[in-house]
């Protein structure tokens, strides 16, 4: 069975580590109401980001728990986070374009292989992050 869903994560930034050899551990964690159901969709991103802006990423996890406690847990397989000025916001902002391949998961996504797209822009430490889950089940 096939699933795809896009949802839209208010994020915020929770946790930057500066490292010795000048990559940054990002943390990014968010929520994502979907049409009246009271518990939300949560978001778990962490990734290291290199040195170099604009310098694809080679290290990150997700975790997105859906509402009815069903977890996808995904590897970052390719992406990069940038630097930009928003005109939206007057100011520098975080550019994200990620993308995850599921790994396991919990629930109704036990068995689910696909992949998972992040994109969107964080100003300050917080921001809309657009997530576009595309899985199967594999078959038992």
């Amino acid at each position: 069975m096939a699933m795809s869903e896009q949802l839209e994560f208010e994020c915020e930034l929770t946790e930057e580590q500066a490292l010795l050899d000048g990559t940054r551990e990002v943390l990014i964690e968010g929520a994502a109401q979907v049409d009246d159901d009271p518990v939300p969709w949560l978001l778990s991103l962490g990734c290291r980001r290199p040195k170099e802006d604009a310098t694809p990423l080679d290290e990150g996890d997700l975790s997105l728990t859906a509402p009815d406690g069903a977890v996808l847990f995904a590897t970052l397989d390719t992406g990069t986070i940038t630097e930009a000025f928003s005109d939206e916001v007057a100011d520098t902002a975080t550019v994200l374009n990620l993308r995850f391949n599921v790994s396991s998961g919990e629930g109704r996504y036990t068995t689910a292989l696909g992949n998972v797209v992040v994109r969107g822009v964080l100003a300050g430490n917080a921001g809309q992050l657009t997530v576009e889950i595309a899985v199967s089940s594999e078959a038992s």
